[in-house]
């Protein structure tokens, strides 16, 4: 049986602060839990992470696709610890484009979890649950 009342009180991409970085910054932690969301450009992945510089959760949105490319290369899991920095954007022919970079260490006694998998949960564009 779930326990639904962990659940809720949970670190959501609603409940914690998104992580809107500009070049230079950075986001070294562990990670606590994965969710999909539906935004008006269509479906998002999101990253919380425990940043542990101060301990606060944060919802990083892999919403660049050099960022969902790593993310999908590399498969953080559940507890892993990584660290994200955004790099300069690079220029493209179609103009500039963002880029990272993503380092992990893996969680001893890996769990299992990954991006891959189902979400935590996964909500629509006004952030009720959808069933699996």
């Amino acid at each position: 049986m779930r326990n639904l009342r962990e659940e809720l009180d949970a670190p959501s991409a609603d409940s914690v602060e998104r992580w809107d970085p500009i070049p230079g910054d950075s986001i070294v932690g562990a990670v606590v839990g994965f969710e999909n969301r539906n935004r008006k450009y269509g479906p998002c992945r999101v990253v919380i992470v425990q940043d542990e510089n101060d301990g606060t959760h944060r919802a990083v949105w892999l919403q660049h696709k050099i960022l969902r490319e790593l993310f999908d290369a590399e498969g953080p899991r559940r507890g892993d610890r990584l660290g994200i920095k955004r790099l300069a954007d690079g220029k493209g022919k179609n103009g500039p484009f963002a880029r990272y970079h993503l380092v992990i260490e893996r969680a001893p006694g890996d769990n299992g979890t990954s991006p891959n998998d189902p979400p935590d949960r996964v909500l629509d564009a006004d952030g009720r649950d959808i069933p699996f």
